[in-house]
């Protein structure tokens, strides 16, 4: 994928995506991937033990030799962790079961991504779960973080990996420009 066609969901898509979403298994799915820039199987393979949520924490275990490590998780996951967690379930180390022993496949989210996207009416270009991660990066850098954040955020070993979104972020960009230029102590 190049550059220039990386694709990403925007805000209002990212919440029609959650707003379709009945199941408070898939909810909670998709809001660790998201808030944390997980790829589908980082997701899937996580485990009961990565949720400490009396440190409110997670720990993402990274692949394709990305950085692991634990993220802070807000009020909002924590809660539909607490829910999720509490709710009657079948015995399992894997914090997202599949119907088999072992945990939910790929196959299985790729579905539903598939099916929320399709009832939240977001173009079928942007049905796949990898834009998660494309929209977390995205989304960070529009609202002020820092570049730097941002790669910690996603696990990228090297920044140059994190700068492909920055190109998407014309938005921000623009605005700081303008800040900078009407600075009193340039020129």
């Amino acid at each position: 994928m190049g550059r220039k066609s990386k694709k990403f969901l925007t805000l209002r898509e990212v919440k029609a995506l959650f707003h379709r979403m009945t199941f408070l298994r898939d909810r909670a799915l998709f809001l660790l991937a998201y808030r944390h820039g997980l790829r589908v199987s980082e997701v899937c393979g996580m485990l009961i033990e990565d949720v400490q949520l009396e440190e409110n924490r997670v720990f993402c275990r990274r692949l394709k030799g990305s950085v692991s490590g634990y993220h802070i998780i807000d009020s909002t996951e924590k809660r539909l962790l607490e829910r999720y967690l509490s709710a009657p379930r079948a015995r399992s180390k894997w914090l997202f079961p599949g119907k088999r022993s072992g945990h939910v496949s790929r196959q299985t989210v790729d579905r539903m991504i598939k099916s929320y996207g399709e009832r939240a009416r977001i173009p079928k270009s942007k049905r796949h779960f990898h834009i998660l991660k494309h929209s977390i990066a995205v989304h960070m850098l529009e609202a002020g973080a820092e570049i730097k954040l941002v790669q910690e955020l996603l696990g990228h070993r090297n920044i140059q990996n994190t700068l492909l979104y920055a190109e998407l972020v014309s938005v921000y960009r623009d605005e700081k420009q303008k800040e900078l230029f009407n600075s009193p102590f340039i020129f």
